[in-house]
């Protein structure tokens, strides 16, 4: 019993989640990797402003967002997450993470900060 016990508590430390929130400059960094997955979560208006090249958009109050993400995105790769200024990304990334994406990041300041800082 003693060593299934330590087996169940190694196979738990071995099951790691990243969750992360990164600077403008780090996320380009992982965003341009060949097995980056980016996830804008604003609203189809929001949208219209532009976005980051590479994205797929999932309306973050849509009834299905979990369902759609798990649909669209491999929960092994990295998923980077990004919405408006930073708020509702906070969340979804915690949603996510539950749902069994191992390597989640959020784009700190949203795609507001993203256009400033690439003139985009």
């Amino acid at each position: 019993m003693k060593n299934l016990i330590t087996l169940f508590i190694l196979g738990l430390a071995t099951v790691s989640i990243s969750q992360k929130t990164l600077k403008n400059e780090e996320f380009n960094k992982l965003r341009v990797r060949s097995d980056a997955q980016v996830l804008d979560i604003r609203t189809s208006q929001e949208v219209k402003e532009g976005k980051i090249p590479n994205s797929i958009n999932i309306d973050f109050f849509a009834k299905d967002f979990i369902e759609q993400c798990k649909s669209k995105f491999d929960k092994k790769k990295p998923l980077l997450v990004y919405c408006a200024a930073g708020g509702r990304s906070s969340k979804a990334i915690k949603n996510l993470s539950k749902v069994g994406f191992k390597i989640v990041y959020e784009l700190e300041g949203g795609f507001d900060d993203w256009r400033l800082m690439n003139l985009e």
